[in-house]
């Protein structure tokens, strides 16, 4: 079954961090939006789970650092490990400080990939009214002829389908 028609100026399928990043984008620019994702909810576990000192300075230019830096492990030290061909234990094999010396402004924070979606699914509620549209899919798309001289065309029409768990 077919949703109803709507006509937006950006329509992102995916709701991870890169989709939702997109999502704030056009919110600064008031641009219509409408997010879809197959999957039923925001991720509940960890997979990209590091920010970096740029990522931060782009968030903080949305205004939704602070939740982010408050909830999450700020200048953790990382490490690299490798498994010992001889042995077969698994073994550190090298470790970075977080503030390194003569890199003034570099810091990372650390928080569940999850977490970081709700601060950019909050604001993204609150901003630009805009929330995710869980367990939808774009099955199919196609181009229309829109002409020079009608600004009311949608160029683009994207058929989205309500879909089950996980998008089956």
């Amino acid at each position: 079954m077919f949703s109803s028609a709507s006509y937006v100026d950006v329509l992102i399928v995916g709701a991870g961090p890169a989709g939702l990043t997109a999502a704030c984008w056009a919110a600064q620019y008031n641009m219509s939006t409408r997010i879809i994702d197959r999957k039923e909810g925001r991720t509940k576990t960890g997979h990209a789970d590091g920010l970096q000192s740029r990522t931060l300075e782009i968030l903080e230019s949305f205004g939704i650092a602070d939740p982010i830096l408050k909830q999450g492990v700020q200048n953790p030290d990382s490490c690299h490990w490798t498994t010992n061909s001889r042995t077969g234990n698994i073994e550190q094999a090298n470790r970075y400080e977080s503030d390194p010396k003569g890199m003034p402004g570099s810091r990372q924070v650390l928080l569940n990939q999850g977490a970081v979606e709700q601060v950019f699914n909050d604001y993204l509620d609150s901003k630009a009214k805009v929330c995710v549209e869980w367990n939808k899919l774009a099955e199919s798309f196609s181009f229309s002829a829109a002409t020079e001289d009608d600004h009311e065309e949608w160029p683009v029409v994207v058929e989205v389908k309500s879909c089950g768990e996980y998008g089956v």
